[in-house]
């Protein structure tokens, strides 16, 4: 990638994938810095590195289960300094075996804010993870792990 047009081309494709690769924000947040007007032009090797994993991981892609309605949910979040990684998981009932959990859905971000502990990383996270599948919990009881 030789320029900002092009990073921005491939950021774009990569990111109709998004609910397929987990903590995709992780990865892509540095390479997203580089576009902003004081992003640093030129790539170096942890750039190219982070492209090469996004592009094995696109190939790696598993296929995810739809949500059904009469399923139970499990949202699991996970959380570091810079942002959050959720998965929505899916099992045939509350008590079914941990083996029976399909994945459904990944979604990540980043933190806006810098100075957050962990605790309330941890909250935001499960915020931000009923925010991005709301649409599949409604008003259902549902189970939050935090990793």
């Amino acid at each position: 990638m030789n320029d900002k047009k092009t990073l921005k081309q491939f950021l774009g494709i990569v990111n109709y994938a998004r609910n397929y690769i987990e903590n995709l924000a992780k990865l892509t947040g540095p390479l997203y810095a580089k576009l902003r007007k004081n992003g640093q032009k030129h790539f170096n090797s942890e750039d190219i590195r982070l492209v090469r994993i996004i592009k094995e991981k696109v190939k790696e892609l598993k296929p995810l289960e739809l949500p059904l309605d009469d399923c139970y949910f499990i949202i699991e979040t996970d959380t570091s300094e810079i942002g959050w990684g959720v998965i929505l998981k899916q099992k045939p009932h509350k008590y079914s075996l941990k083996t029976e959990e399909k994945i459904c859905s990944y979604a990540s971000g980043k933190y806006k804010l810098k100075t957050i502990n962990n605790t309330d990383r941890e909250i935001l996270a499960v915020i931000n993870a009923i925010n991005a599948f709301r649409l599949y919990l409604g008003f259902k009881e549902f189970t939050v792990r935090t990793l």
